[in-house]
């Protein structure tokens, strides 16, 4: 059974886009929480401050950590989607040519 480069194109696409989908989910949406977690921690620790309490603890060292995995995982997916696009895209114009 011969193999149809549109088709290994098209399959391409979809690949890249379910990466996307798993970056998304398995790295960015855990990084995502925990940022927030994090921030919130920050700002209550800002009003503690504001009130005379003791200085805050080490949570805007942590701070960091997930904001680089969760901008790296957004680009990731956002270039395994443009991957897909043009995969589809590609597909499309060989498969009117033909």
């Amino acid at each position: 059974m011969p193999r149809r480069p549109r088709a290994l194109v098209l399959k391409a696409g979809a690949a890249a886009a379910l990466l996307a989908l798993a970056v998304g989910v398995l790295v960015g949406r855990p990084a995502g929480q925990r940022l927030a977690k994090l921030q919130q921690v920050q700002q209550v620790q800002q009003v503690q401050q504001a009130q005379g309490a003791a200085p805050p603890t080490d949570a805007l060292a942590q701070l960091p950590v997930p904001r680089r995995r969760a901008a790296l995982s957004a680009r990731l997916a956002a270039a395994l989607l443009g991957v897909s696009v043009l995969a589809m895209a590609v597909f499309r114009y060989a498969a009117a040519m033909a």
